[in-house]
């Protein structure tokens, strides 16, 4: 009897695990329904952007106005994860066929307890399917950020960013944009006034930072 309930406590917190770090992307279906589809936009001739992840992406609320001679589409939402964005591909990356591609992810796969090389695995996916489809446009994997609430996690957090720094060089089309050391004090820790009240997300100076490093890259990459 006491086996049996051992074994039933086993599944019970096993399926808790998996639902924790393998949860249903089809959860974000109301949020990828807002995104604007490719036959909505009129294309300039100026270069196109798309800014996609995470609820540091969604939360950007002047993006799309903030880069002059680019033209910009976010399709970032709120809580996803690497292999979310995986599964979304298309309605957020491939039918808008951008010029560059800016992913930020990461963040919550490591909170949420997903494994480095799963993260890894789908980080590559994305890659693969954007080079076979997009052959020409330019994949720019965002680190991810220090934050207060998540400081815990730095050692986590730092290890994955060396993995897709490392990722990033195995690709000529794909590059790393550090977002971790230019967010930290002089003491090494996150700097509190870029943060909003839950610690996590950025607000206008934390946005203004990542607005001065994706400005200093275009400006060095864009022909």
């Amino acid at each position: 009897m006491r086996n049996l309930v051992l074994i039933s406590l086993i599944i019970i917190f096993g399926c808790q695990s998996l639902k924790t770090t393998s949860q249903d992307p089809k959860r974000y279906e109301n949020q990828i329904r807002n995104f604007q589809t490719a036959s909505t936009i009129q294309r300039s001739e100026e270069p196109l952007l798309v800014f996609t992840g995470s609820s540091s992406i969604r939360r950007w609320e002047n993006l799309t106005t903030l880069f002059p001679g680019f033209q910009v589409i976010k399709t970032g939402f709120g809580g996803s994860t690497m292999n979310d964005l995986e599964y979304y591909i298309n309605e957020a990356i491939l039918q808008y066929k951008p010029n560059k591609i800016f992913i930020y992810e990461g963040d919550n796969d490591v909170k949420l307890g997903v494994k480095q090389s799963k993260i890894l695995r789908s980080t590559r996916s994305i890659i693969e399917k954007i080079r076979f489809e997009l052959p020409t446009s330019e994949i720019i994997l965002i680190s991810v950020k220090p934050s207060l609430d998540r400081w815990y996690l730095k050692d986590k957090y730092l290890e994955l960013n060396k993995e897709l720094y490392k990722l990033s060089k195995e690709y000529d089309t794909v590059h790393y944009l550090d977002m971790w050391d230019t967010m930290l004090a002089e003491n090494g820790e996150p700097i509190a006034q870029f943060f909003v009240e839950d610690g996590i997300h950025l607000n206008e100076k934390g946005y203004q930072v990542w607005k001065i490093a994706i400005q200093d890259y275009l400006d060095k990459n864009t022909n």
